[in-house]
């Protein structure tokens, strides 16, 4: 072989690793974007749920994470981003509604509903009534809402169902929970955050049930 043949294929060959290079350079760039995407795009939520006896024992025990829904990413868009309380309302109320703002989501609710959670989920599959029947001062209650000092943006919400508040005859299974930004009623719509079901909880008349929502924004 000549001595140019063997300069053409050197230059060939460093040609082909020069457009391999290229090519894994671009692919480590579009892996890396995708990856801060994913990593720095959205809200974690996780929820405790701690059931007391009458005596103050703990009887059972629950944590896991929940699904932020699509109403719940629509709303808390339409509130940071447009600057008004105009918000998207997919829940059907009971009887015609006569509110169309999104509040502040500091409201838990519990149900009887095992079915999973999915993002097209307006409201809980199995909102619970308390003994009265009456779900506005049952179905969804008042947090205390702490802020976090954490690497990333943490809101932390707590509250309790007392005594004979779920129920004061038989057992209520509570096996969903779910985050709303306004109490139950039957002439406002509400939005719903996130949800998520877990193991069933049996709830005697005389025990308390606590649920802390922690909310990071990552």
């Amino acid at each position: 072989m000549t001595s140019i043949s063997k300069n053409v294929a050197l230059l060939m060959g460093l040609a082909a690793i020069a457009s391999i290079s290229t090519a894994y350079a671009l692919m480590q760039d579009v892996q890396s974007t995708k990856g801060v995407q994913s990593e720095h795009g959205g809200f974690l939520g996780h929820v405790t749920l701690v059931l007391y006896g009458p005596d103050g024992q703990i009887k059972t025990y629950r944590q896991t994470d929940n699904l932020v829904v699509t109403n719940g990413d629509n709303a808390t868009a339409n509130k940071m981003f447009f600057g008004t309380n105009a918000g998207r309302k997919l829940s059907v109320c009971a009887q015609p509604c006569t509110a169309a703002n999104v509040n502040v989501f500091q409201y838990i609710a519990v149900g009887t509903g095992p079915t999973a959670p999915t993002a097209n989920d307006v409201g809980l599959s199995g909102a619970t009534n308390n003994n009265a029947g009456n779900r506005a001062s049952n179905g969804r209650i008042a947090t205390t809402i702490v802020n976090g000092t954490t690497q990333h943006g943490t809101v932390q919400l707590s509250t309790t169902w007392p005594a004979n508040r779920l129920t004061n005859t038989t057992t209520a299974s509570i096996q969903e929970a779910g985050l709303f930004d306004q109490p139950f009623n039957f002439t406002t719509q509400a939005n719903m955050f996130s949800r998520q079901t877990f193991s069933a909880i049996g709830v005697n008349p005389a025990d308390t049930l606590q649920i802390t929502w922690t909310i990071t924004i990552t």
